[in-house]
């Protein structure tokens, strides 16, 4: 505390690290608020240690370690050694664990330290957003207590040009800007998904920064380089780009595409029949046309999106799950322009139906309107919003009656129907006009299907559906031998126990049931 001996203590039942804070939050309040905790690039300054002259560090601790010039001009050395920096990230990765939902890191100004922690995080199996914490160096007075008070690691190239500008307040903004723009840029290349600036209530240096990144403009696609792109990744629980924002994607963290990018090169081995599509029916066979998915954002589904972009589809997908995605499946496709993806693993039901619309509304108007030609569904999700709202824009016409979302007690249902009171407000005929383009619809699961098949029976169908969950290839390689392989794999990952002499129960039916079963 300010000005008092000691430190803060924990009450009975209180507080005594961000970790308990964390699962008190998600105890109390589920998933309502996002959660952002800190992370600590070079250590946290508590579990930093001196570092005698002749100390011999490893490769990773010479990477880490500050040169700190206290008052008097002396210089020590700190480092959080590796066995603390170890811990570090234990204790970082118990708070994901326990419920928060992005990284935000403590203030550095030696961008690789950053891109390091960044890398140990991913090793770690920490996955969430972790998002740079950017100082900006107003000062030279506070440039030097901030370092010397936290021991921040401070390129020699740095201290140089700011110890030679120090008597001008101009010429050290000036380098403030520069440096930040150095350090920026090299996150920026390293995939980060958004940027933090510590402007310590100053402004100058940071909108300075801002300027020169070119992130304050309006910058058209065909300008902007795939680092400017990662930049402008939206964070999971943020609020989504409008349609025709020159960042057409939104995924939990683009720097995992690489990751993703070789196992969708291993999927493809696997899965010979898409493959052979490519080659059989070559770049026309859907060239023109528009293709809207909804289906789980996983590895083989990257292989179907790039499968139909090689046959000359301009697609836009979503997932048909709020938290089946594999984050570096939609990486990969969201980094690579295979496709324009809306899905991040955790998604809420407010952000899936937002994705949902997003997947089926492309920014330009080709001369047939917004939406797509071919729509690739499973359960139904996009079919039923296309399907709802033509109802409400029927009842509109006639009788001049908005969609009301108090008239159901169906959570998910009142948020389509908050979604297509918005858009009518916008476009009356939009989904008379989504429904007139589209050529057809394939469904791949059994909901979606006796859906289709009811809206048929009432007449209501607005165009052709394909029901591919009853044909044999998938109902056997997805409902069967699928869940054979799939049941015992989830099981294991989500209990992490071993399978061997335990009795398991399987309640079904039909297929699914017999898979596992038999797994």
């Amino acid at each position: 505390p300010n000005g008092l001996d000691g430190e803060w203590t924990a009450v009975t039942g209180g507080f005594a690290c961000a970790l308990d804070l964390v699962k008190f939050i998600r105890k109390e309040h589920g998933d309502f608020f996002n959660i952002t905790v800190a992370g600590y690039p070079e250590g946290h300054p508590n579990a930093l240690s001196s570092v005698e002259d002749d100390e011999v560090l490893s490769e990773a601790e010479e990477r880490r370690v500050a040169s700190v010039v206290g008052p008097d001009g002396e210089r020590t050395r700190w480092v959080c050694r590796d066995d603390a920096y170890a811990k570090e990230m234990a204790y970082l990765k118990a708070k994901v664990d326990a419920g928060a939902d992005c990284v935000f890191t403590q203030m550095f100004l030696d961008p690789e330290t950053f891109v390091d922690f960044q890398t140990n995080c991913r090793e770690a199996g920490i996955n969430v957003p972790i998002v740079p914490g950017v100082m900006c160096l107003n000062a030279y007075g506070g440039f030097c207590r901030m370092t010397s008070a936290c021991k921040t690691r401070v390129p020699e190239e740095l201290r140089r040009r700011l110890d030679a500008a120090k008597d001008d307040a101009d010429a050290i903004k000036a380098v403030g800007v520069e440096w930040g723009t150095h350090i920026c840029r090299r996150v920026i290349k390293a995939g980060v998904p958004g940027l933090h600036f510590y402007t310590l209530n100053l402004e100058k240096v940071t909108f300075g920064i801002v300027e020169a990144l070119k992130l304050g403009e309006d910058v058209s696609a065909a300008e902007e380089d795939e680092a400017l792109m990662a930049a402008g990744t939206i964070a999971a629980g943020e609020q989504l780009p409008p349609v025709g924002d020159a960042l057409d994607y939104h995924v939990a963290d683009i720097s995992l595409a690489e990751f993703g990018r070789k196992e969708i090169e291993l999927a493809e081995q696997e899965m010979p029949g898409l493959m052979a599509c490519r080659d059989e029916f070559g770049a026309e066979a859907l060239a023109g046309s528009r293709v809207s998915g909804s289906l789980h954002m996983t590895i083989q589904t990257a292989v179907l999106i790039e499968t139909l972009a090689a046959m000359g589809a301009d697609i836009r997908w979503c997932s048909c799950n709020i938290f089946s995605t594999q984050d570096h499946a939609a990486a990969a496709v969201a980094r690579d322009g295979s496709a324009s993806v809306f899905a991040w693993k955790g998604e809420t039901l407010a952000e899936y139906w937002e994705c949902t619309l997003k997947a089926c509304t492309w920014p330009e108007d080709d001369g047939k309107g917004h939406g797509p030609d071919l729509i690739v569904d499973d359960g139904g999700d996009l079919t039923l919003l296309i399907h709802e709202g033509y109802k409400a824009e029927v009842n509109y016409e006639k009788y001049g009656v908005m969609p009301d979302p108090d008239c159901t007690d169906n959570a998910e249902f009142k948020i389509v129907l908050s979604i297509i009171a918005r858009e009518l407000q916008k476009d009356p005929q939009r989904w008379h006009k989504v429904a007139a383009r589209c050529v057809g619809v394939s469904e791949e699961t059994t909901t979606g299907v006796h859906r289709l098949y009811r809206m048929e029976e009432k007449e209501e169908l607005l165009f052709p559906a394909i029901n591919v969950n009853d044909s044999v290839t998938k109902s056997k390689f997805d409902n069967l031998y699928g869940c054979k392989h799939s049941l015992p794999d989830g099981i294991m990952r989500a209990t992490d126990v071993m399978l061997a002499g335990k009795r398991a129960v399987v309640c079904g039916f039909g297929d699914v049931g017999k898979g596992c079963a038999q797994a």
